[in-house]
């Protein structure tokens, strides 16, 4: 006669571990929100991964974002926390990637691309509600 069926309770019983009184992970604690000052937000190694400003819990002014080698990699205004104003962007070598227009968090008018010897490689236009006007050919 098999042994099998005598076995399987004691496997089910130790397919379900030991029971422990552990409690669950608690939630992520929430952010606090920032205080109103100048900010210079780190990555994990301590290096400026972004800088600027914050008023009333929100960006404001000229926000400026960092590559890991400590270069300048962005420009972006804000305006009571919603982008606003010039944006440009550079290359992780210093060189002009794009720059355009923000109105009320959305791009607008003209955006410019460069190629990495500083020409214009495309423009992309942007209507008033954010959307791309497509150029007919």
């Amino acid at each position: 006669m098999s042994k099998l069926p005598y076995l399987l309770p004691l496997l089910a019983l130790l397919a379900c571990g030991t029971p422990t009184t552990e409690a669950p992970p608690a939630p992520p604690a929430k952010e606090k929100p920032l205080r109103d000052g100048l900010h210079v937000l780190r990555d994990a190694s301590g290096q400026p991964t972004m800088e600027g400003e914050i008023k009333d819990g929100k960006r404001i002014g000229r926000w400026i974002g960092y590559g890991p080698n400590g270069r300048i990699l962005s420009h972006t205004e804000y305006r009571e926390g919603t982008l606003e104003g010039p944006t440009i962007t550079f290359r992780n070598d210093g060189s002009v990637f794009y720059r355009g227009q923000h109105h009320a968090d959305k791009k607008v008018g003209t955006w410019t691309f460069y190629d990495e010897a500083g020409r214009v490689a495309r423009t992309t236009t942007f209507d008033s509600t954010g959307q791309e006007v497509v150029q007919a050919p």
